[in-house]
């Protein structure tokens, strides 16, 4: 079983749910994406598993 953590995050904006996910692989590839709550989002769930792609 995989644990996944509780993330909290705090934006100034919702993020935009079409590009969650792919700013979240993003940033997970070590890839940059642009400035913004999808960014803030994914750099939260980045840190929160330690840089490790989820499966």
């Amino acid at each position: 079983m995989t644990r996944v953590p509780n993330v909290e995050v705090r934006v100034t904006r919702p993020p935009d749910p079409h590009l969650l996910r792919a700013a979240i692989a993003a940033r997970l590839a070590g890839r940059p994406w642009p400035p913004g709550p999808e960014a803030t989002v994914a750099d939260a769930v980045r840190e929160a598993t330690g840089g490790e792609r989820c499966s």
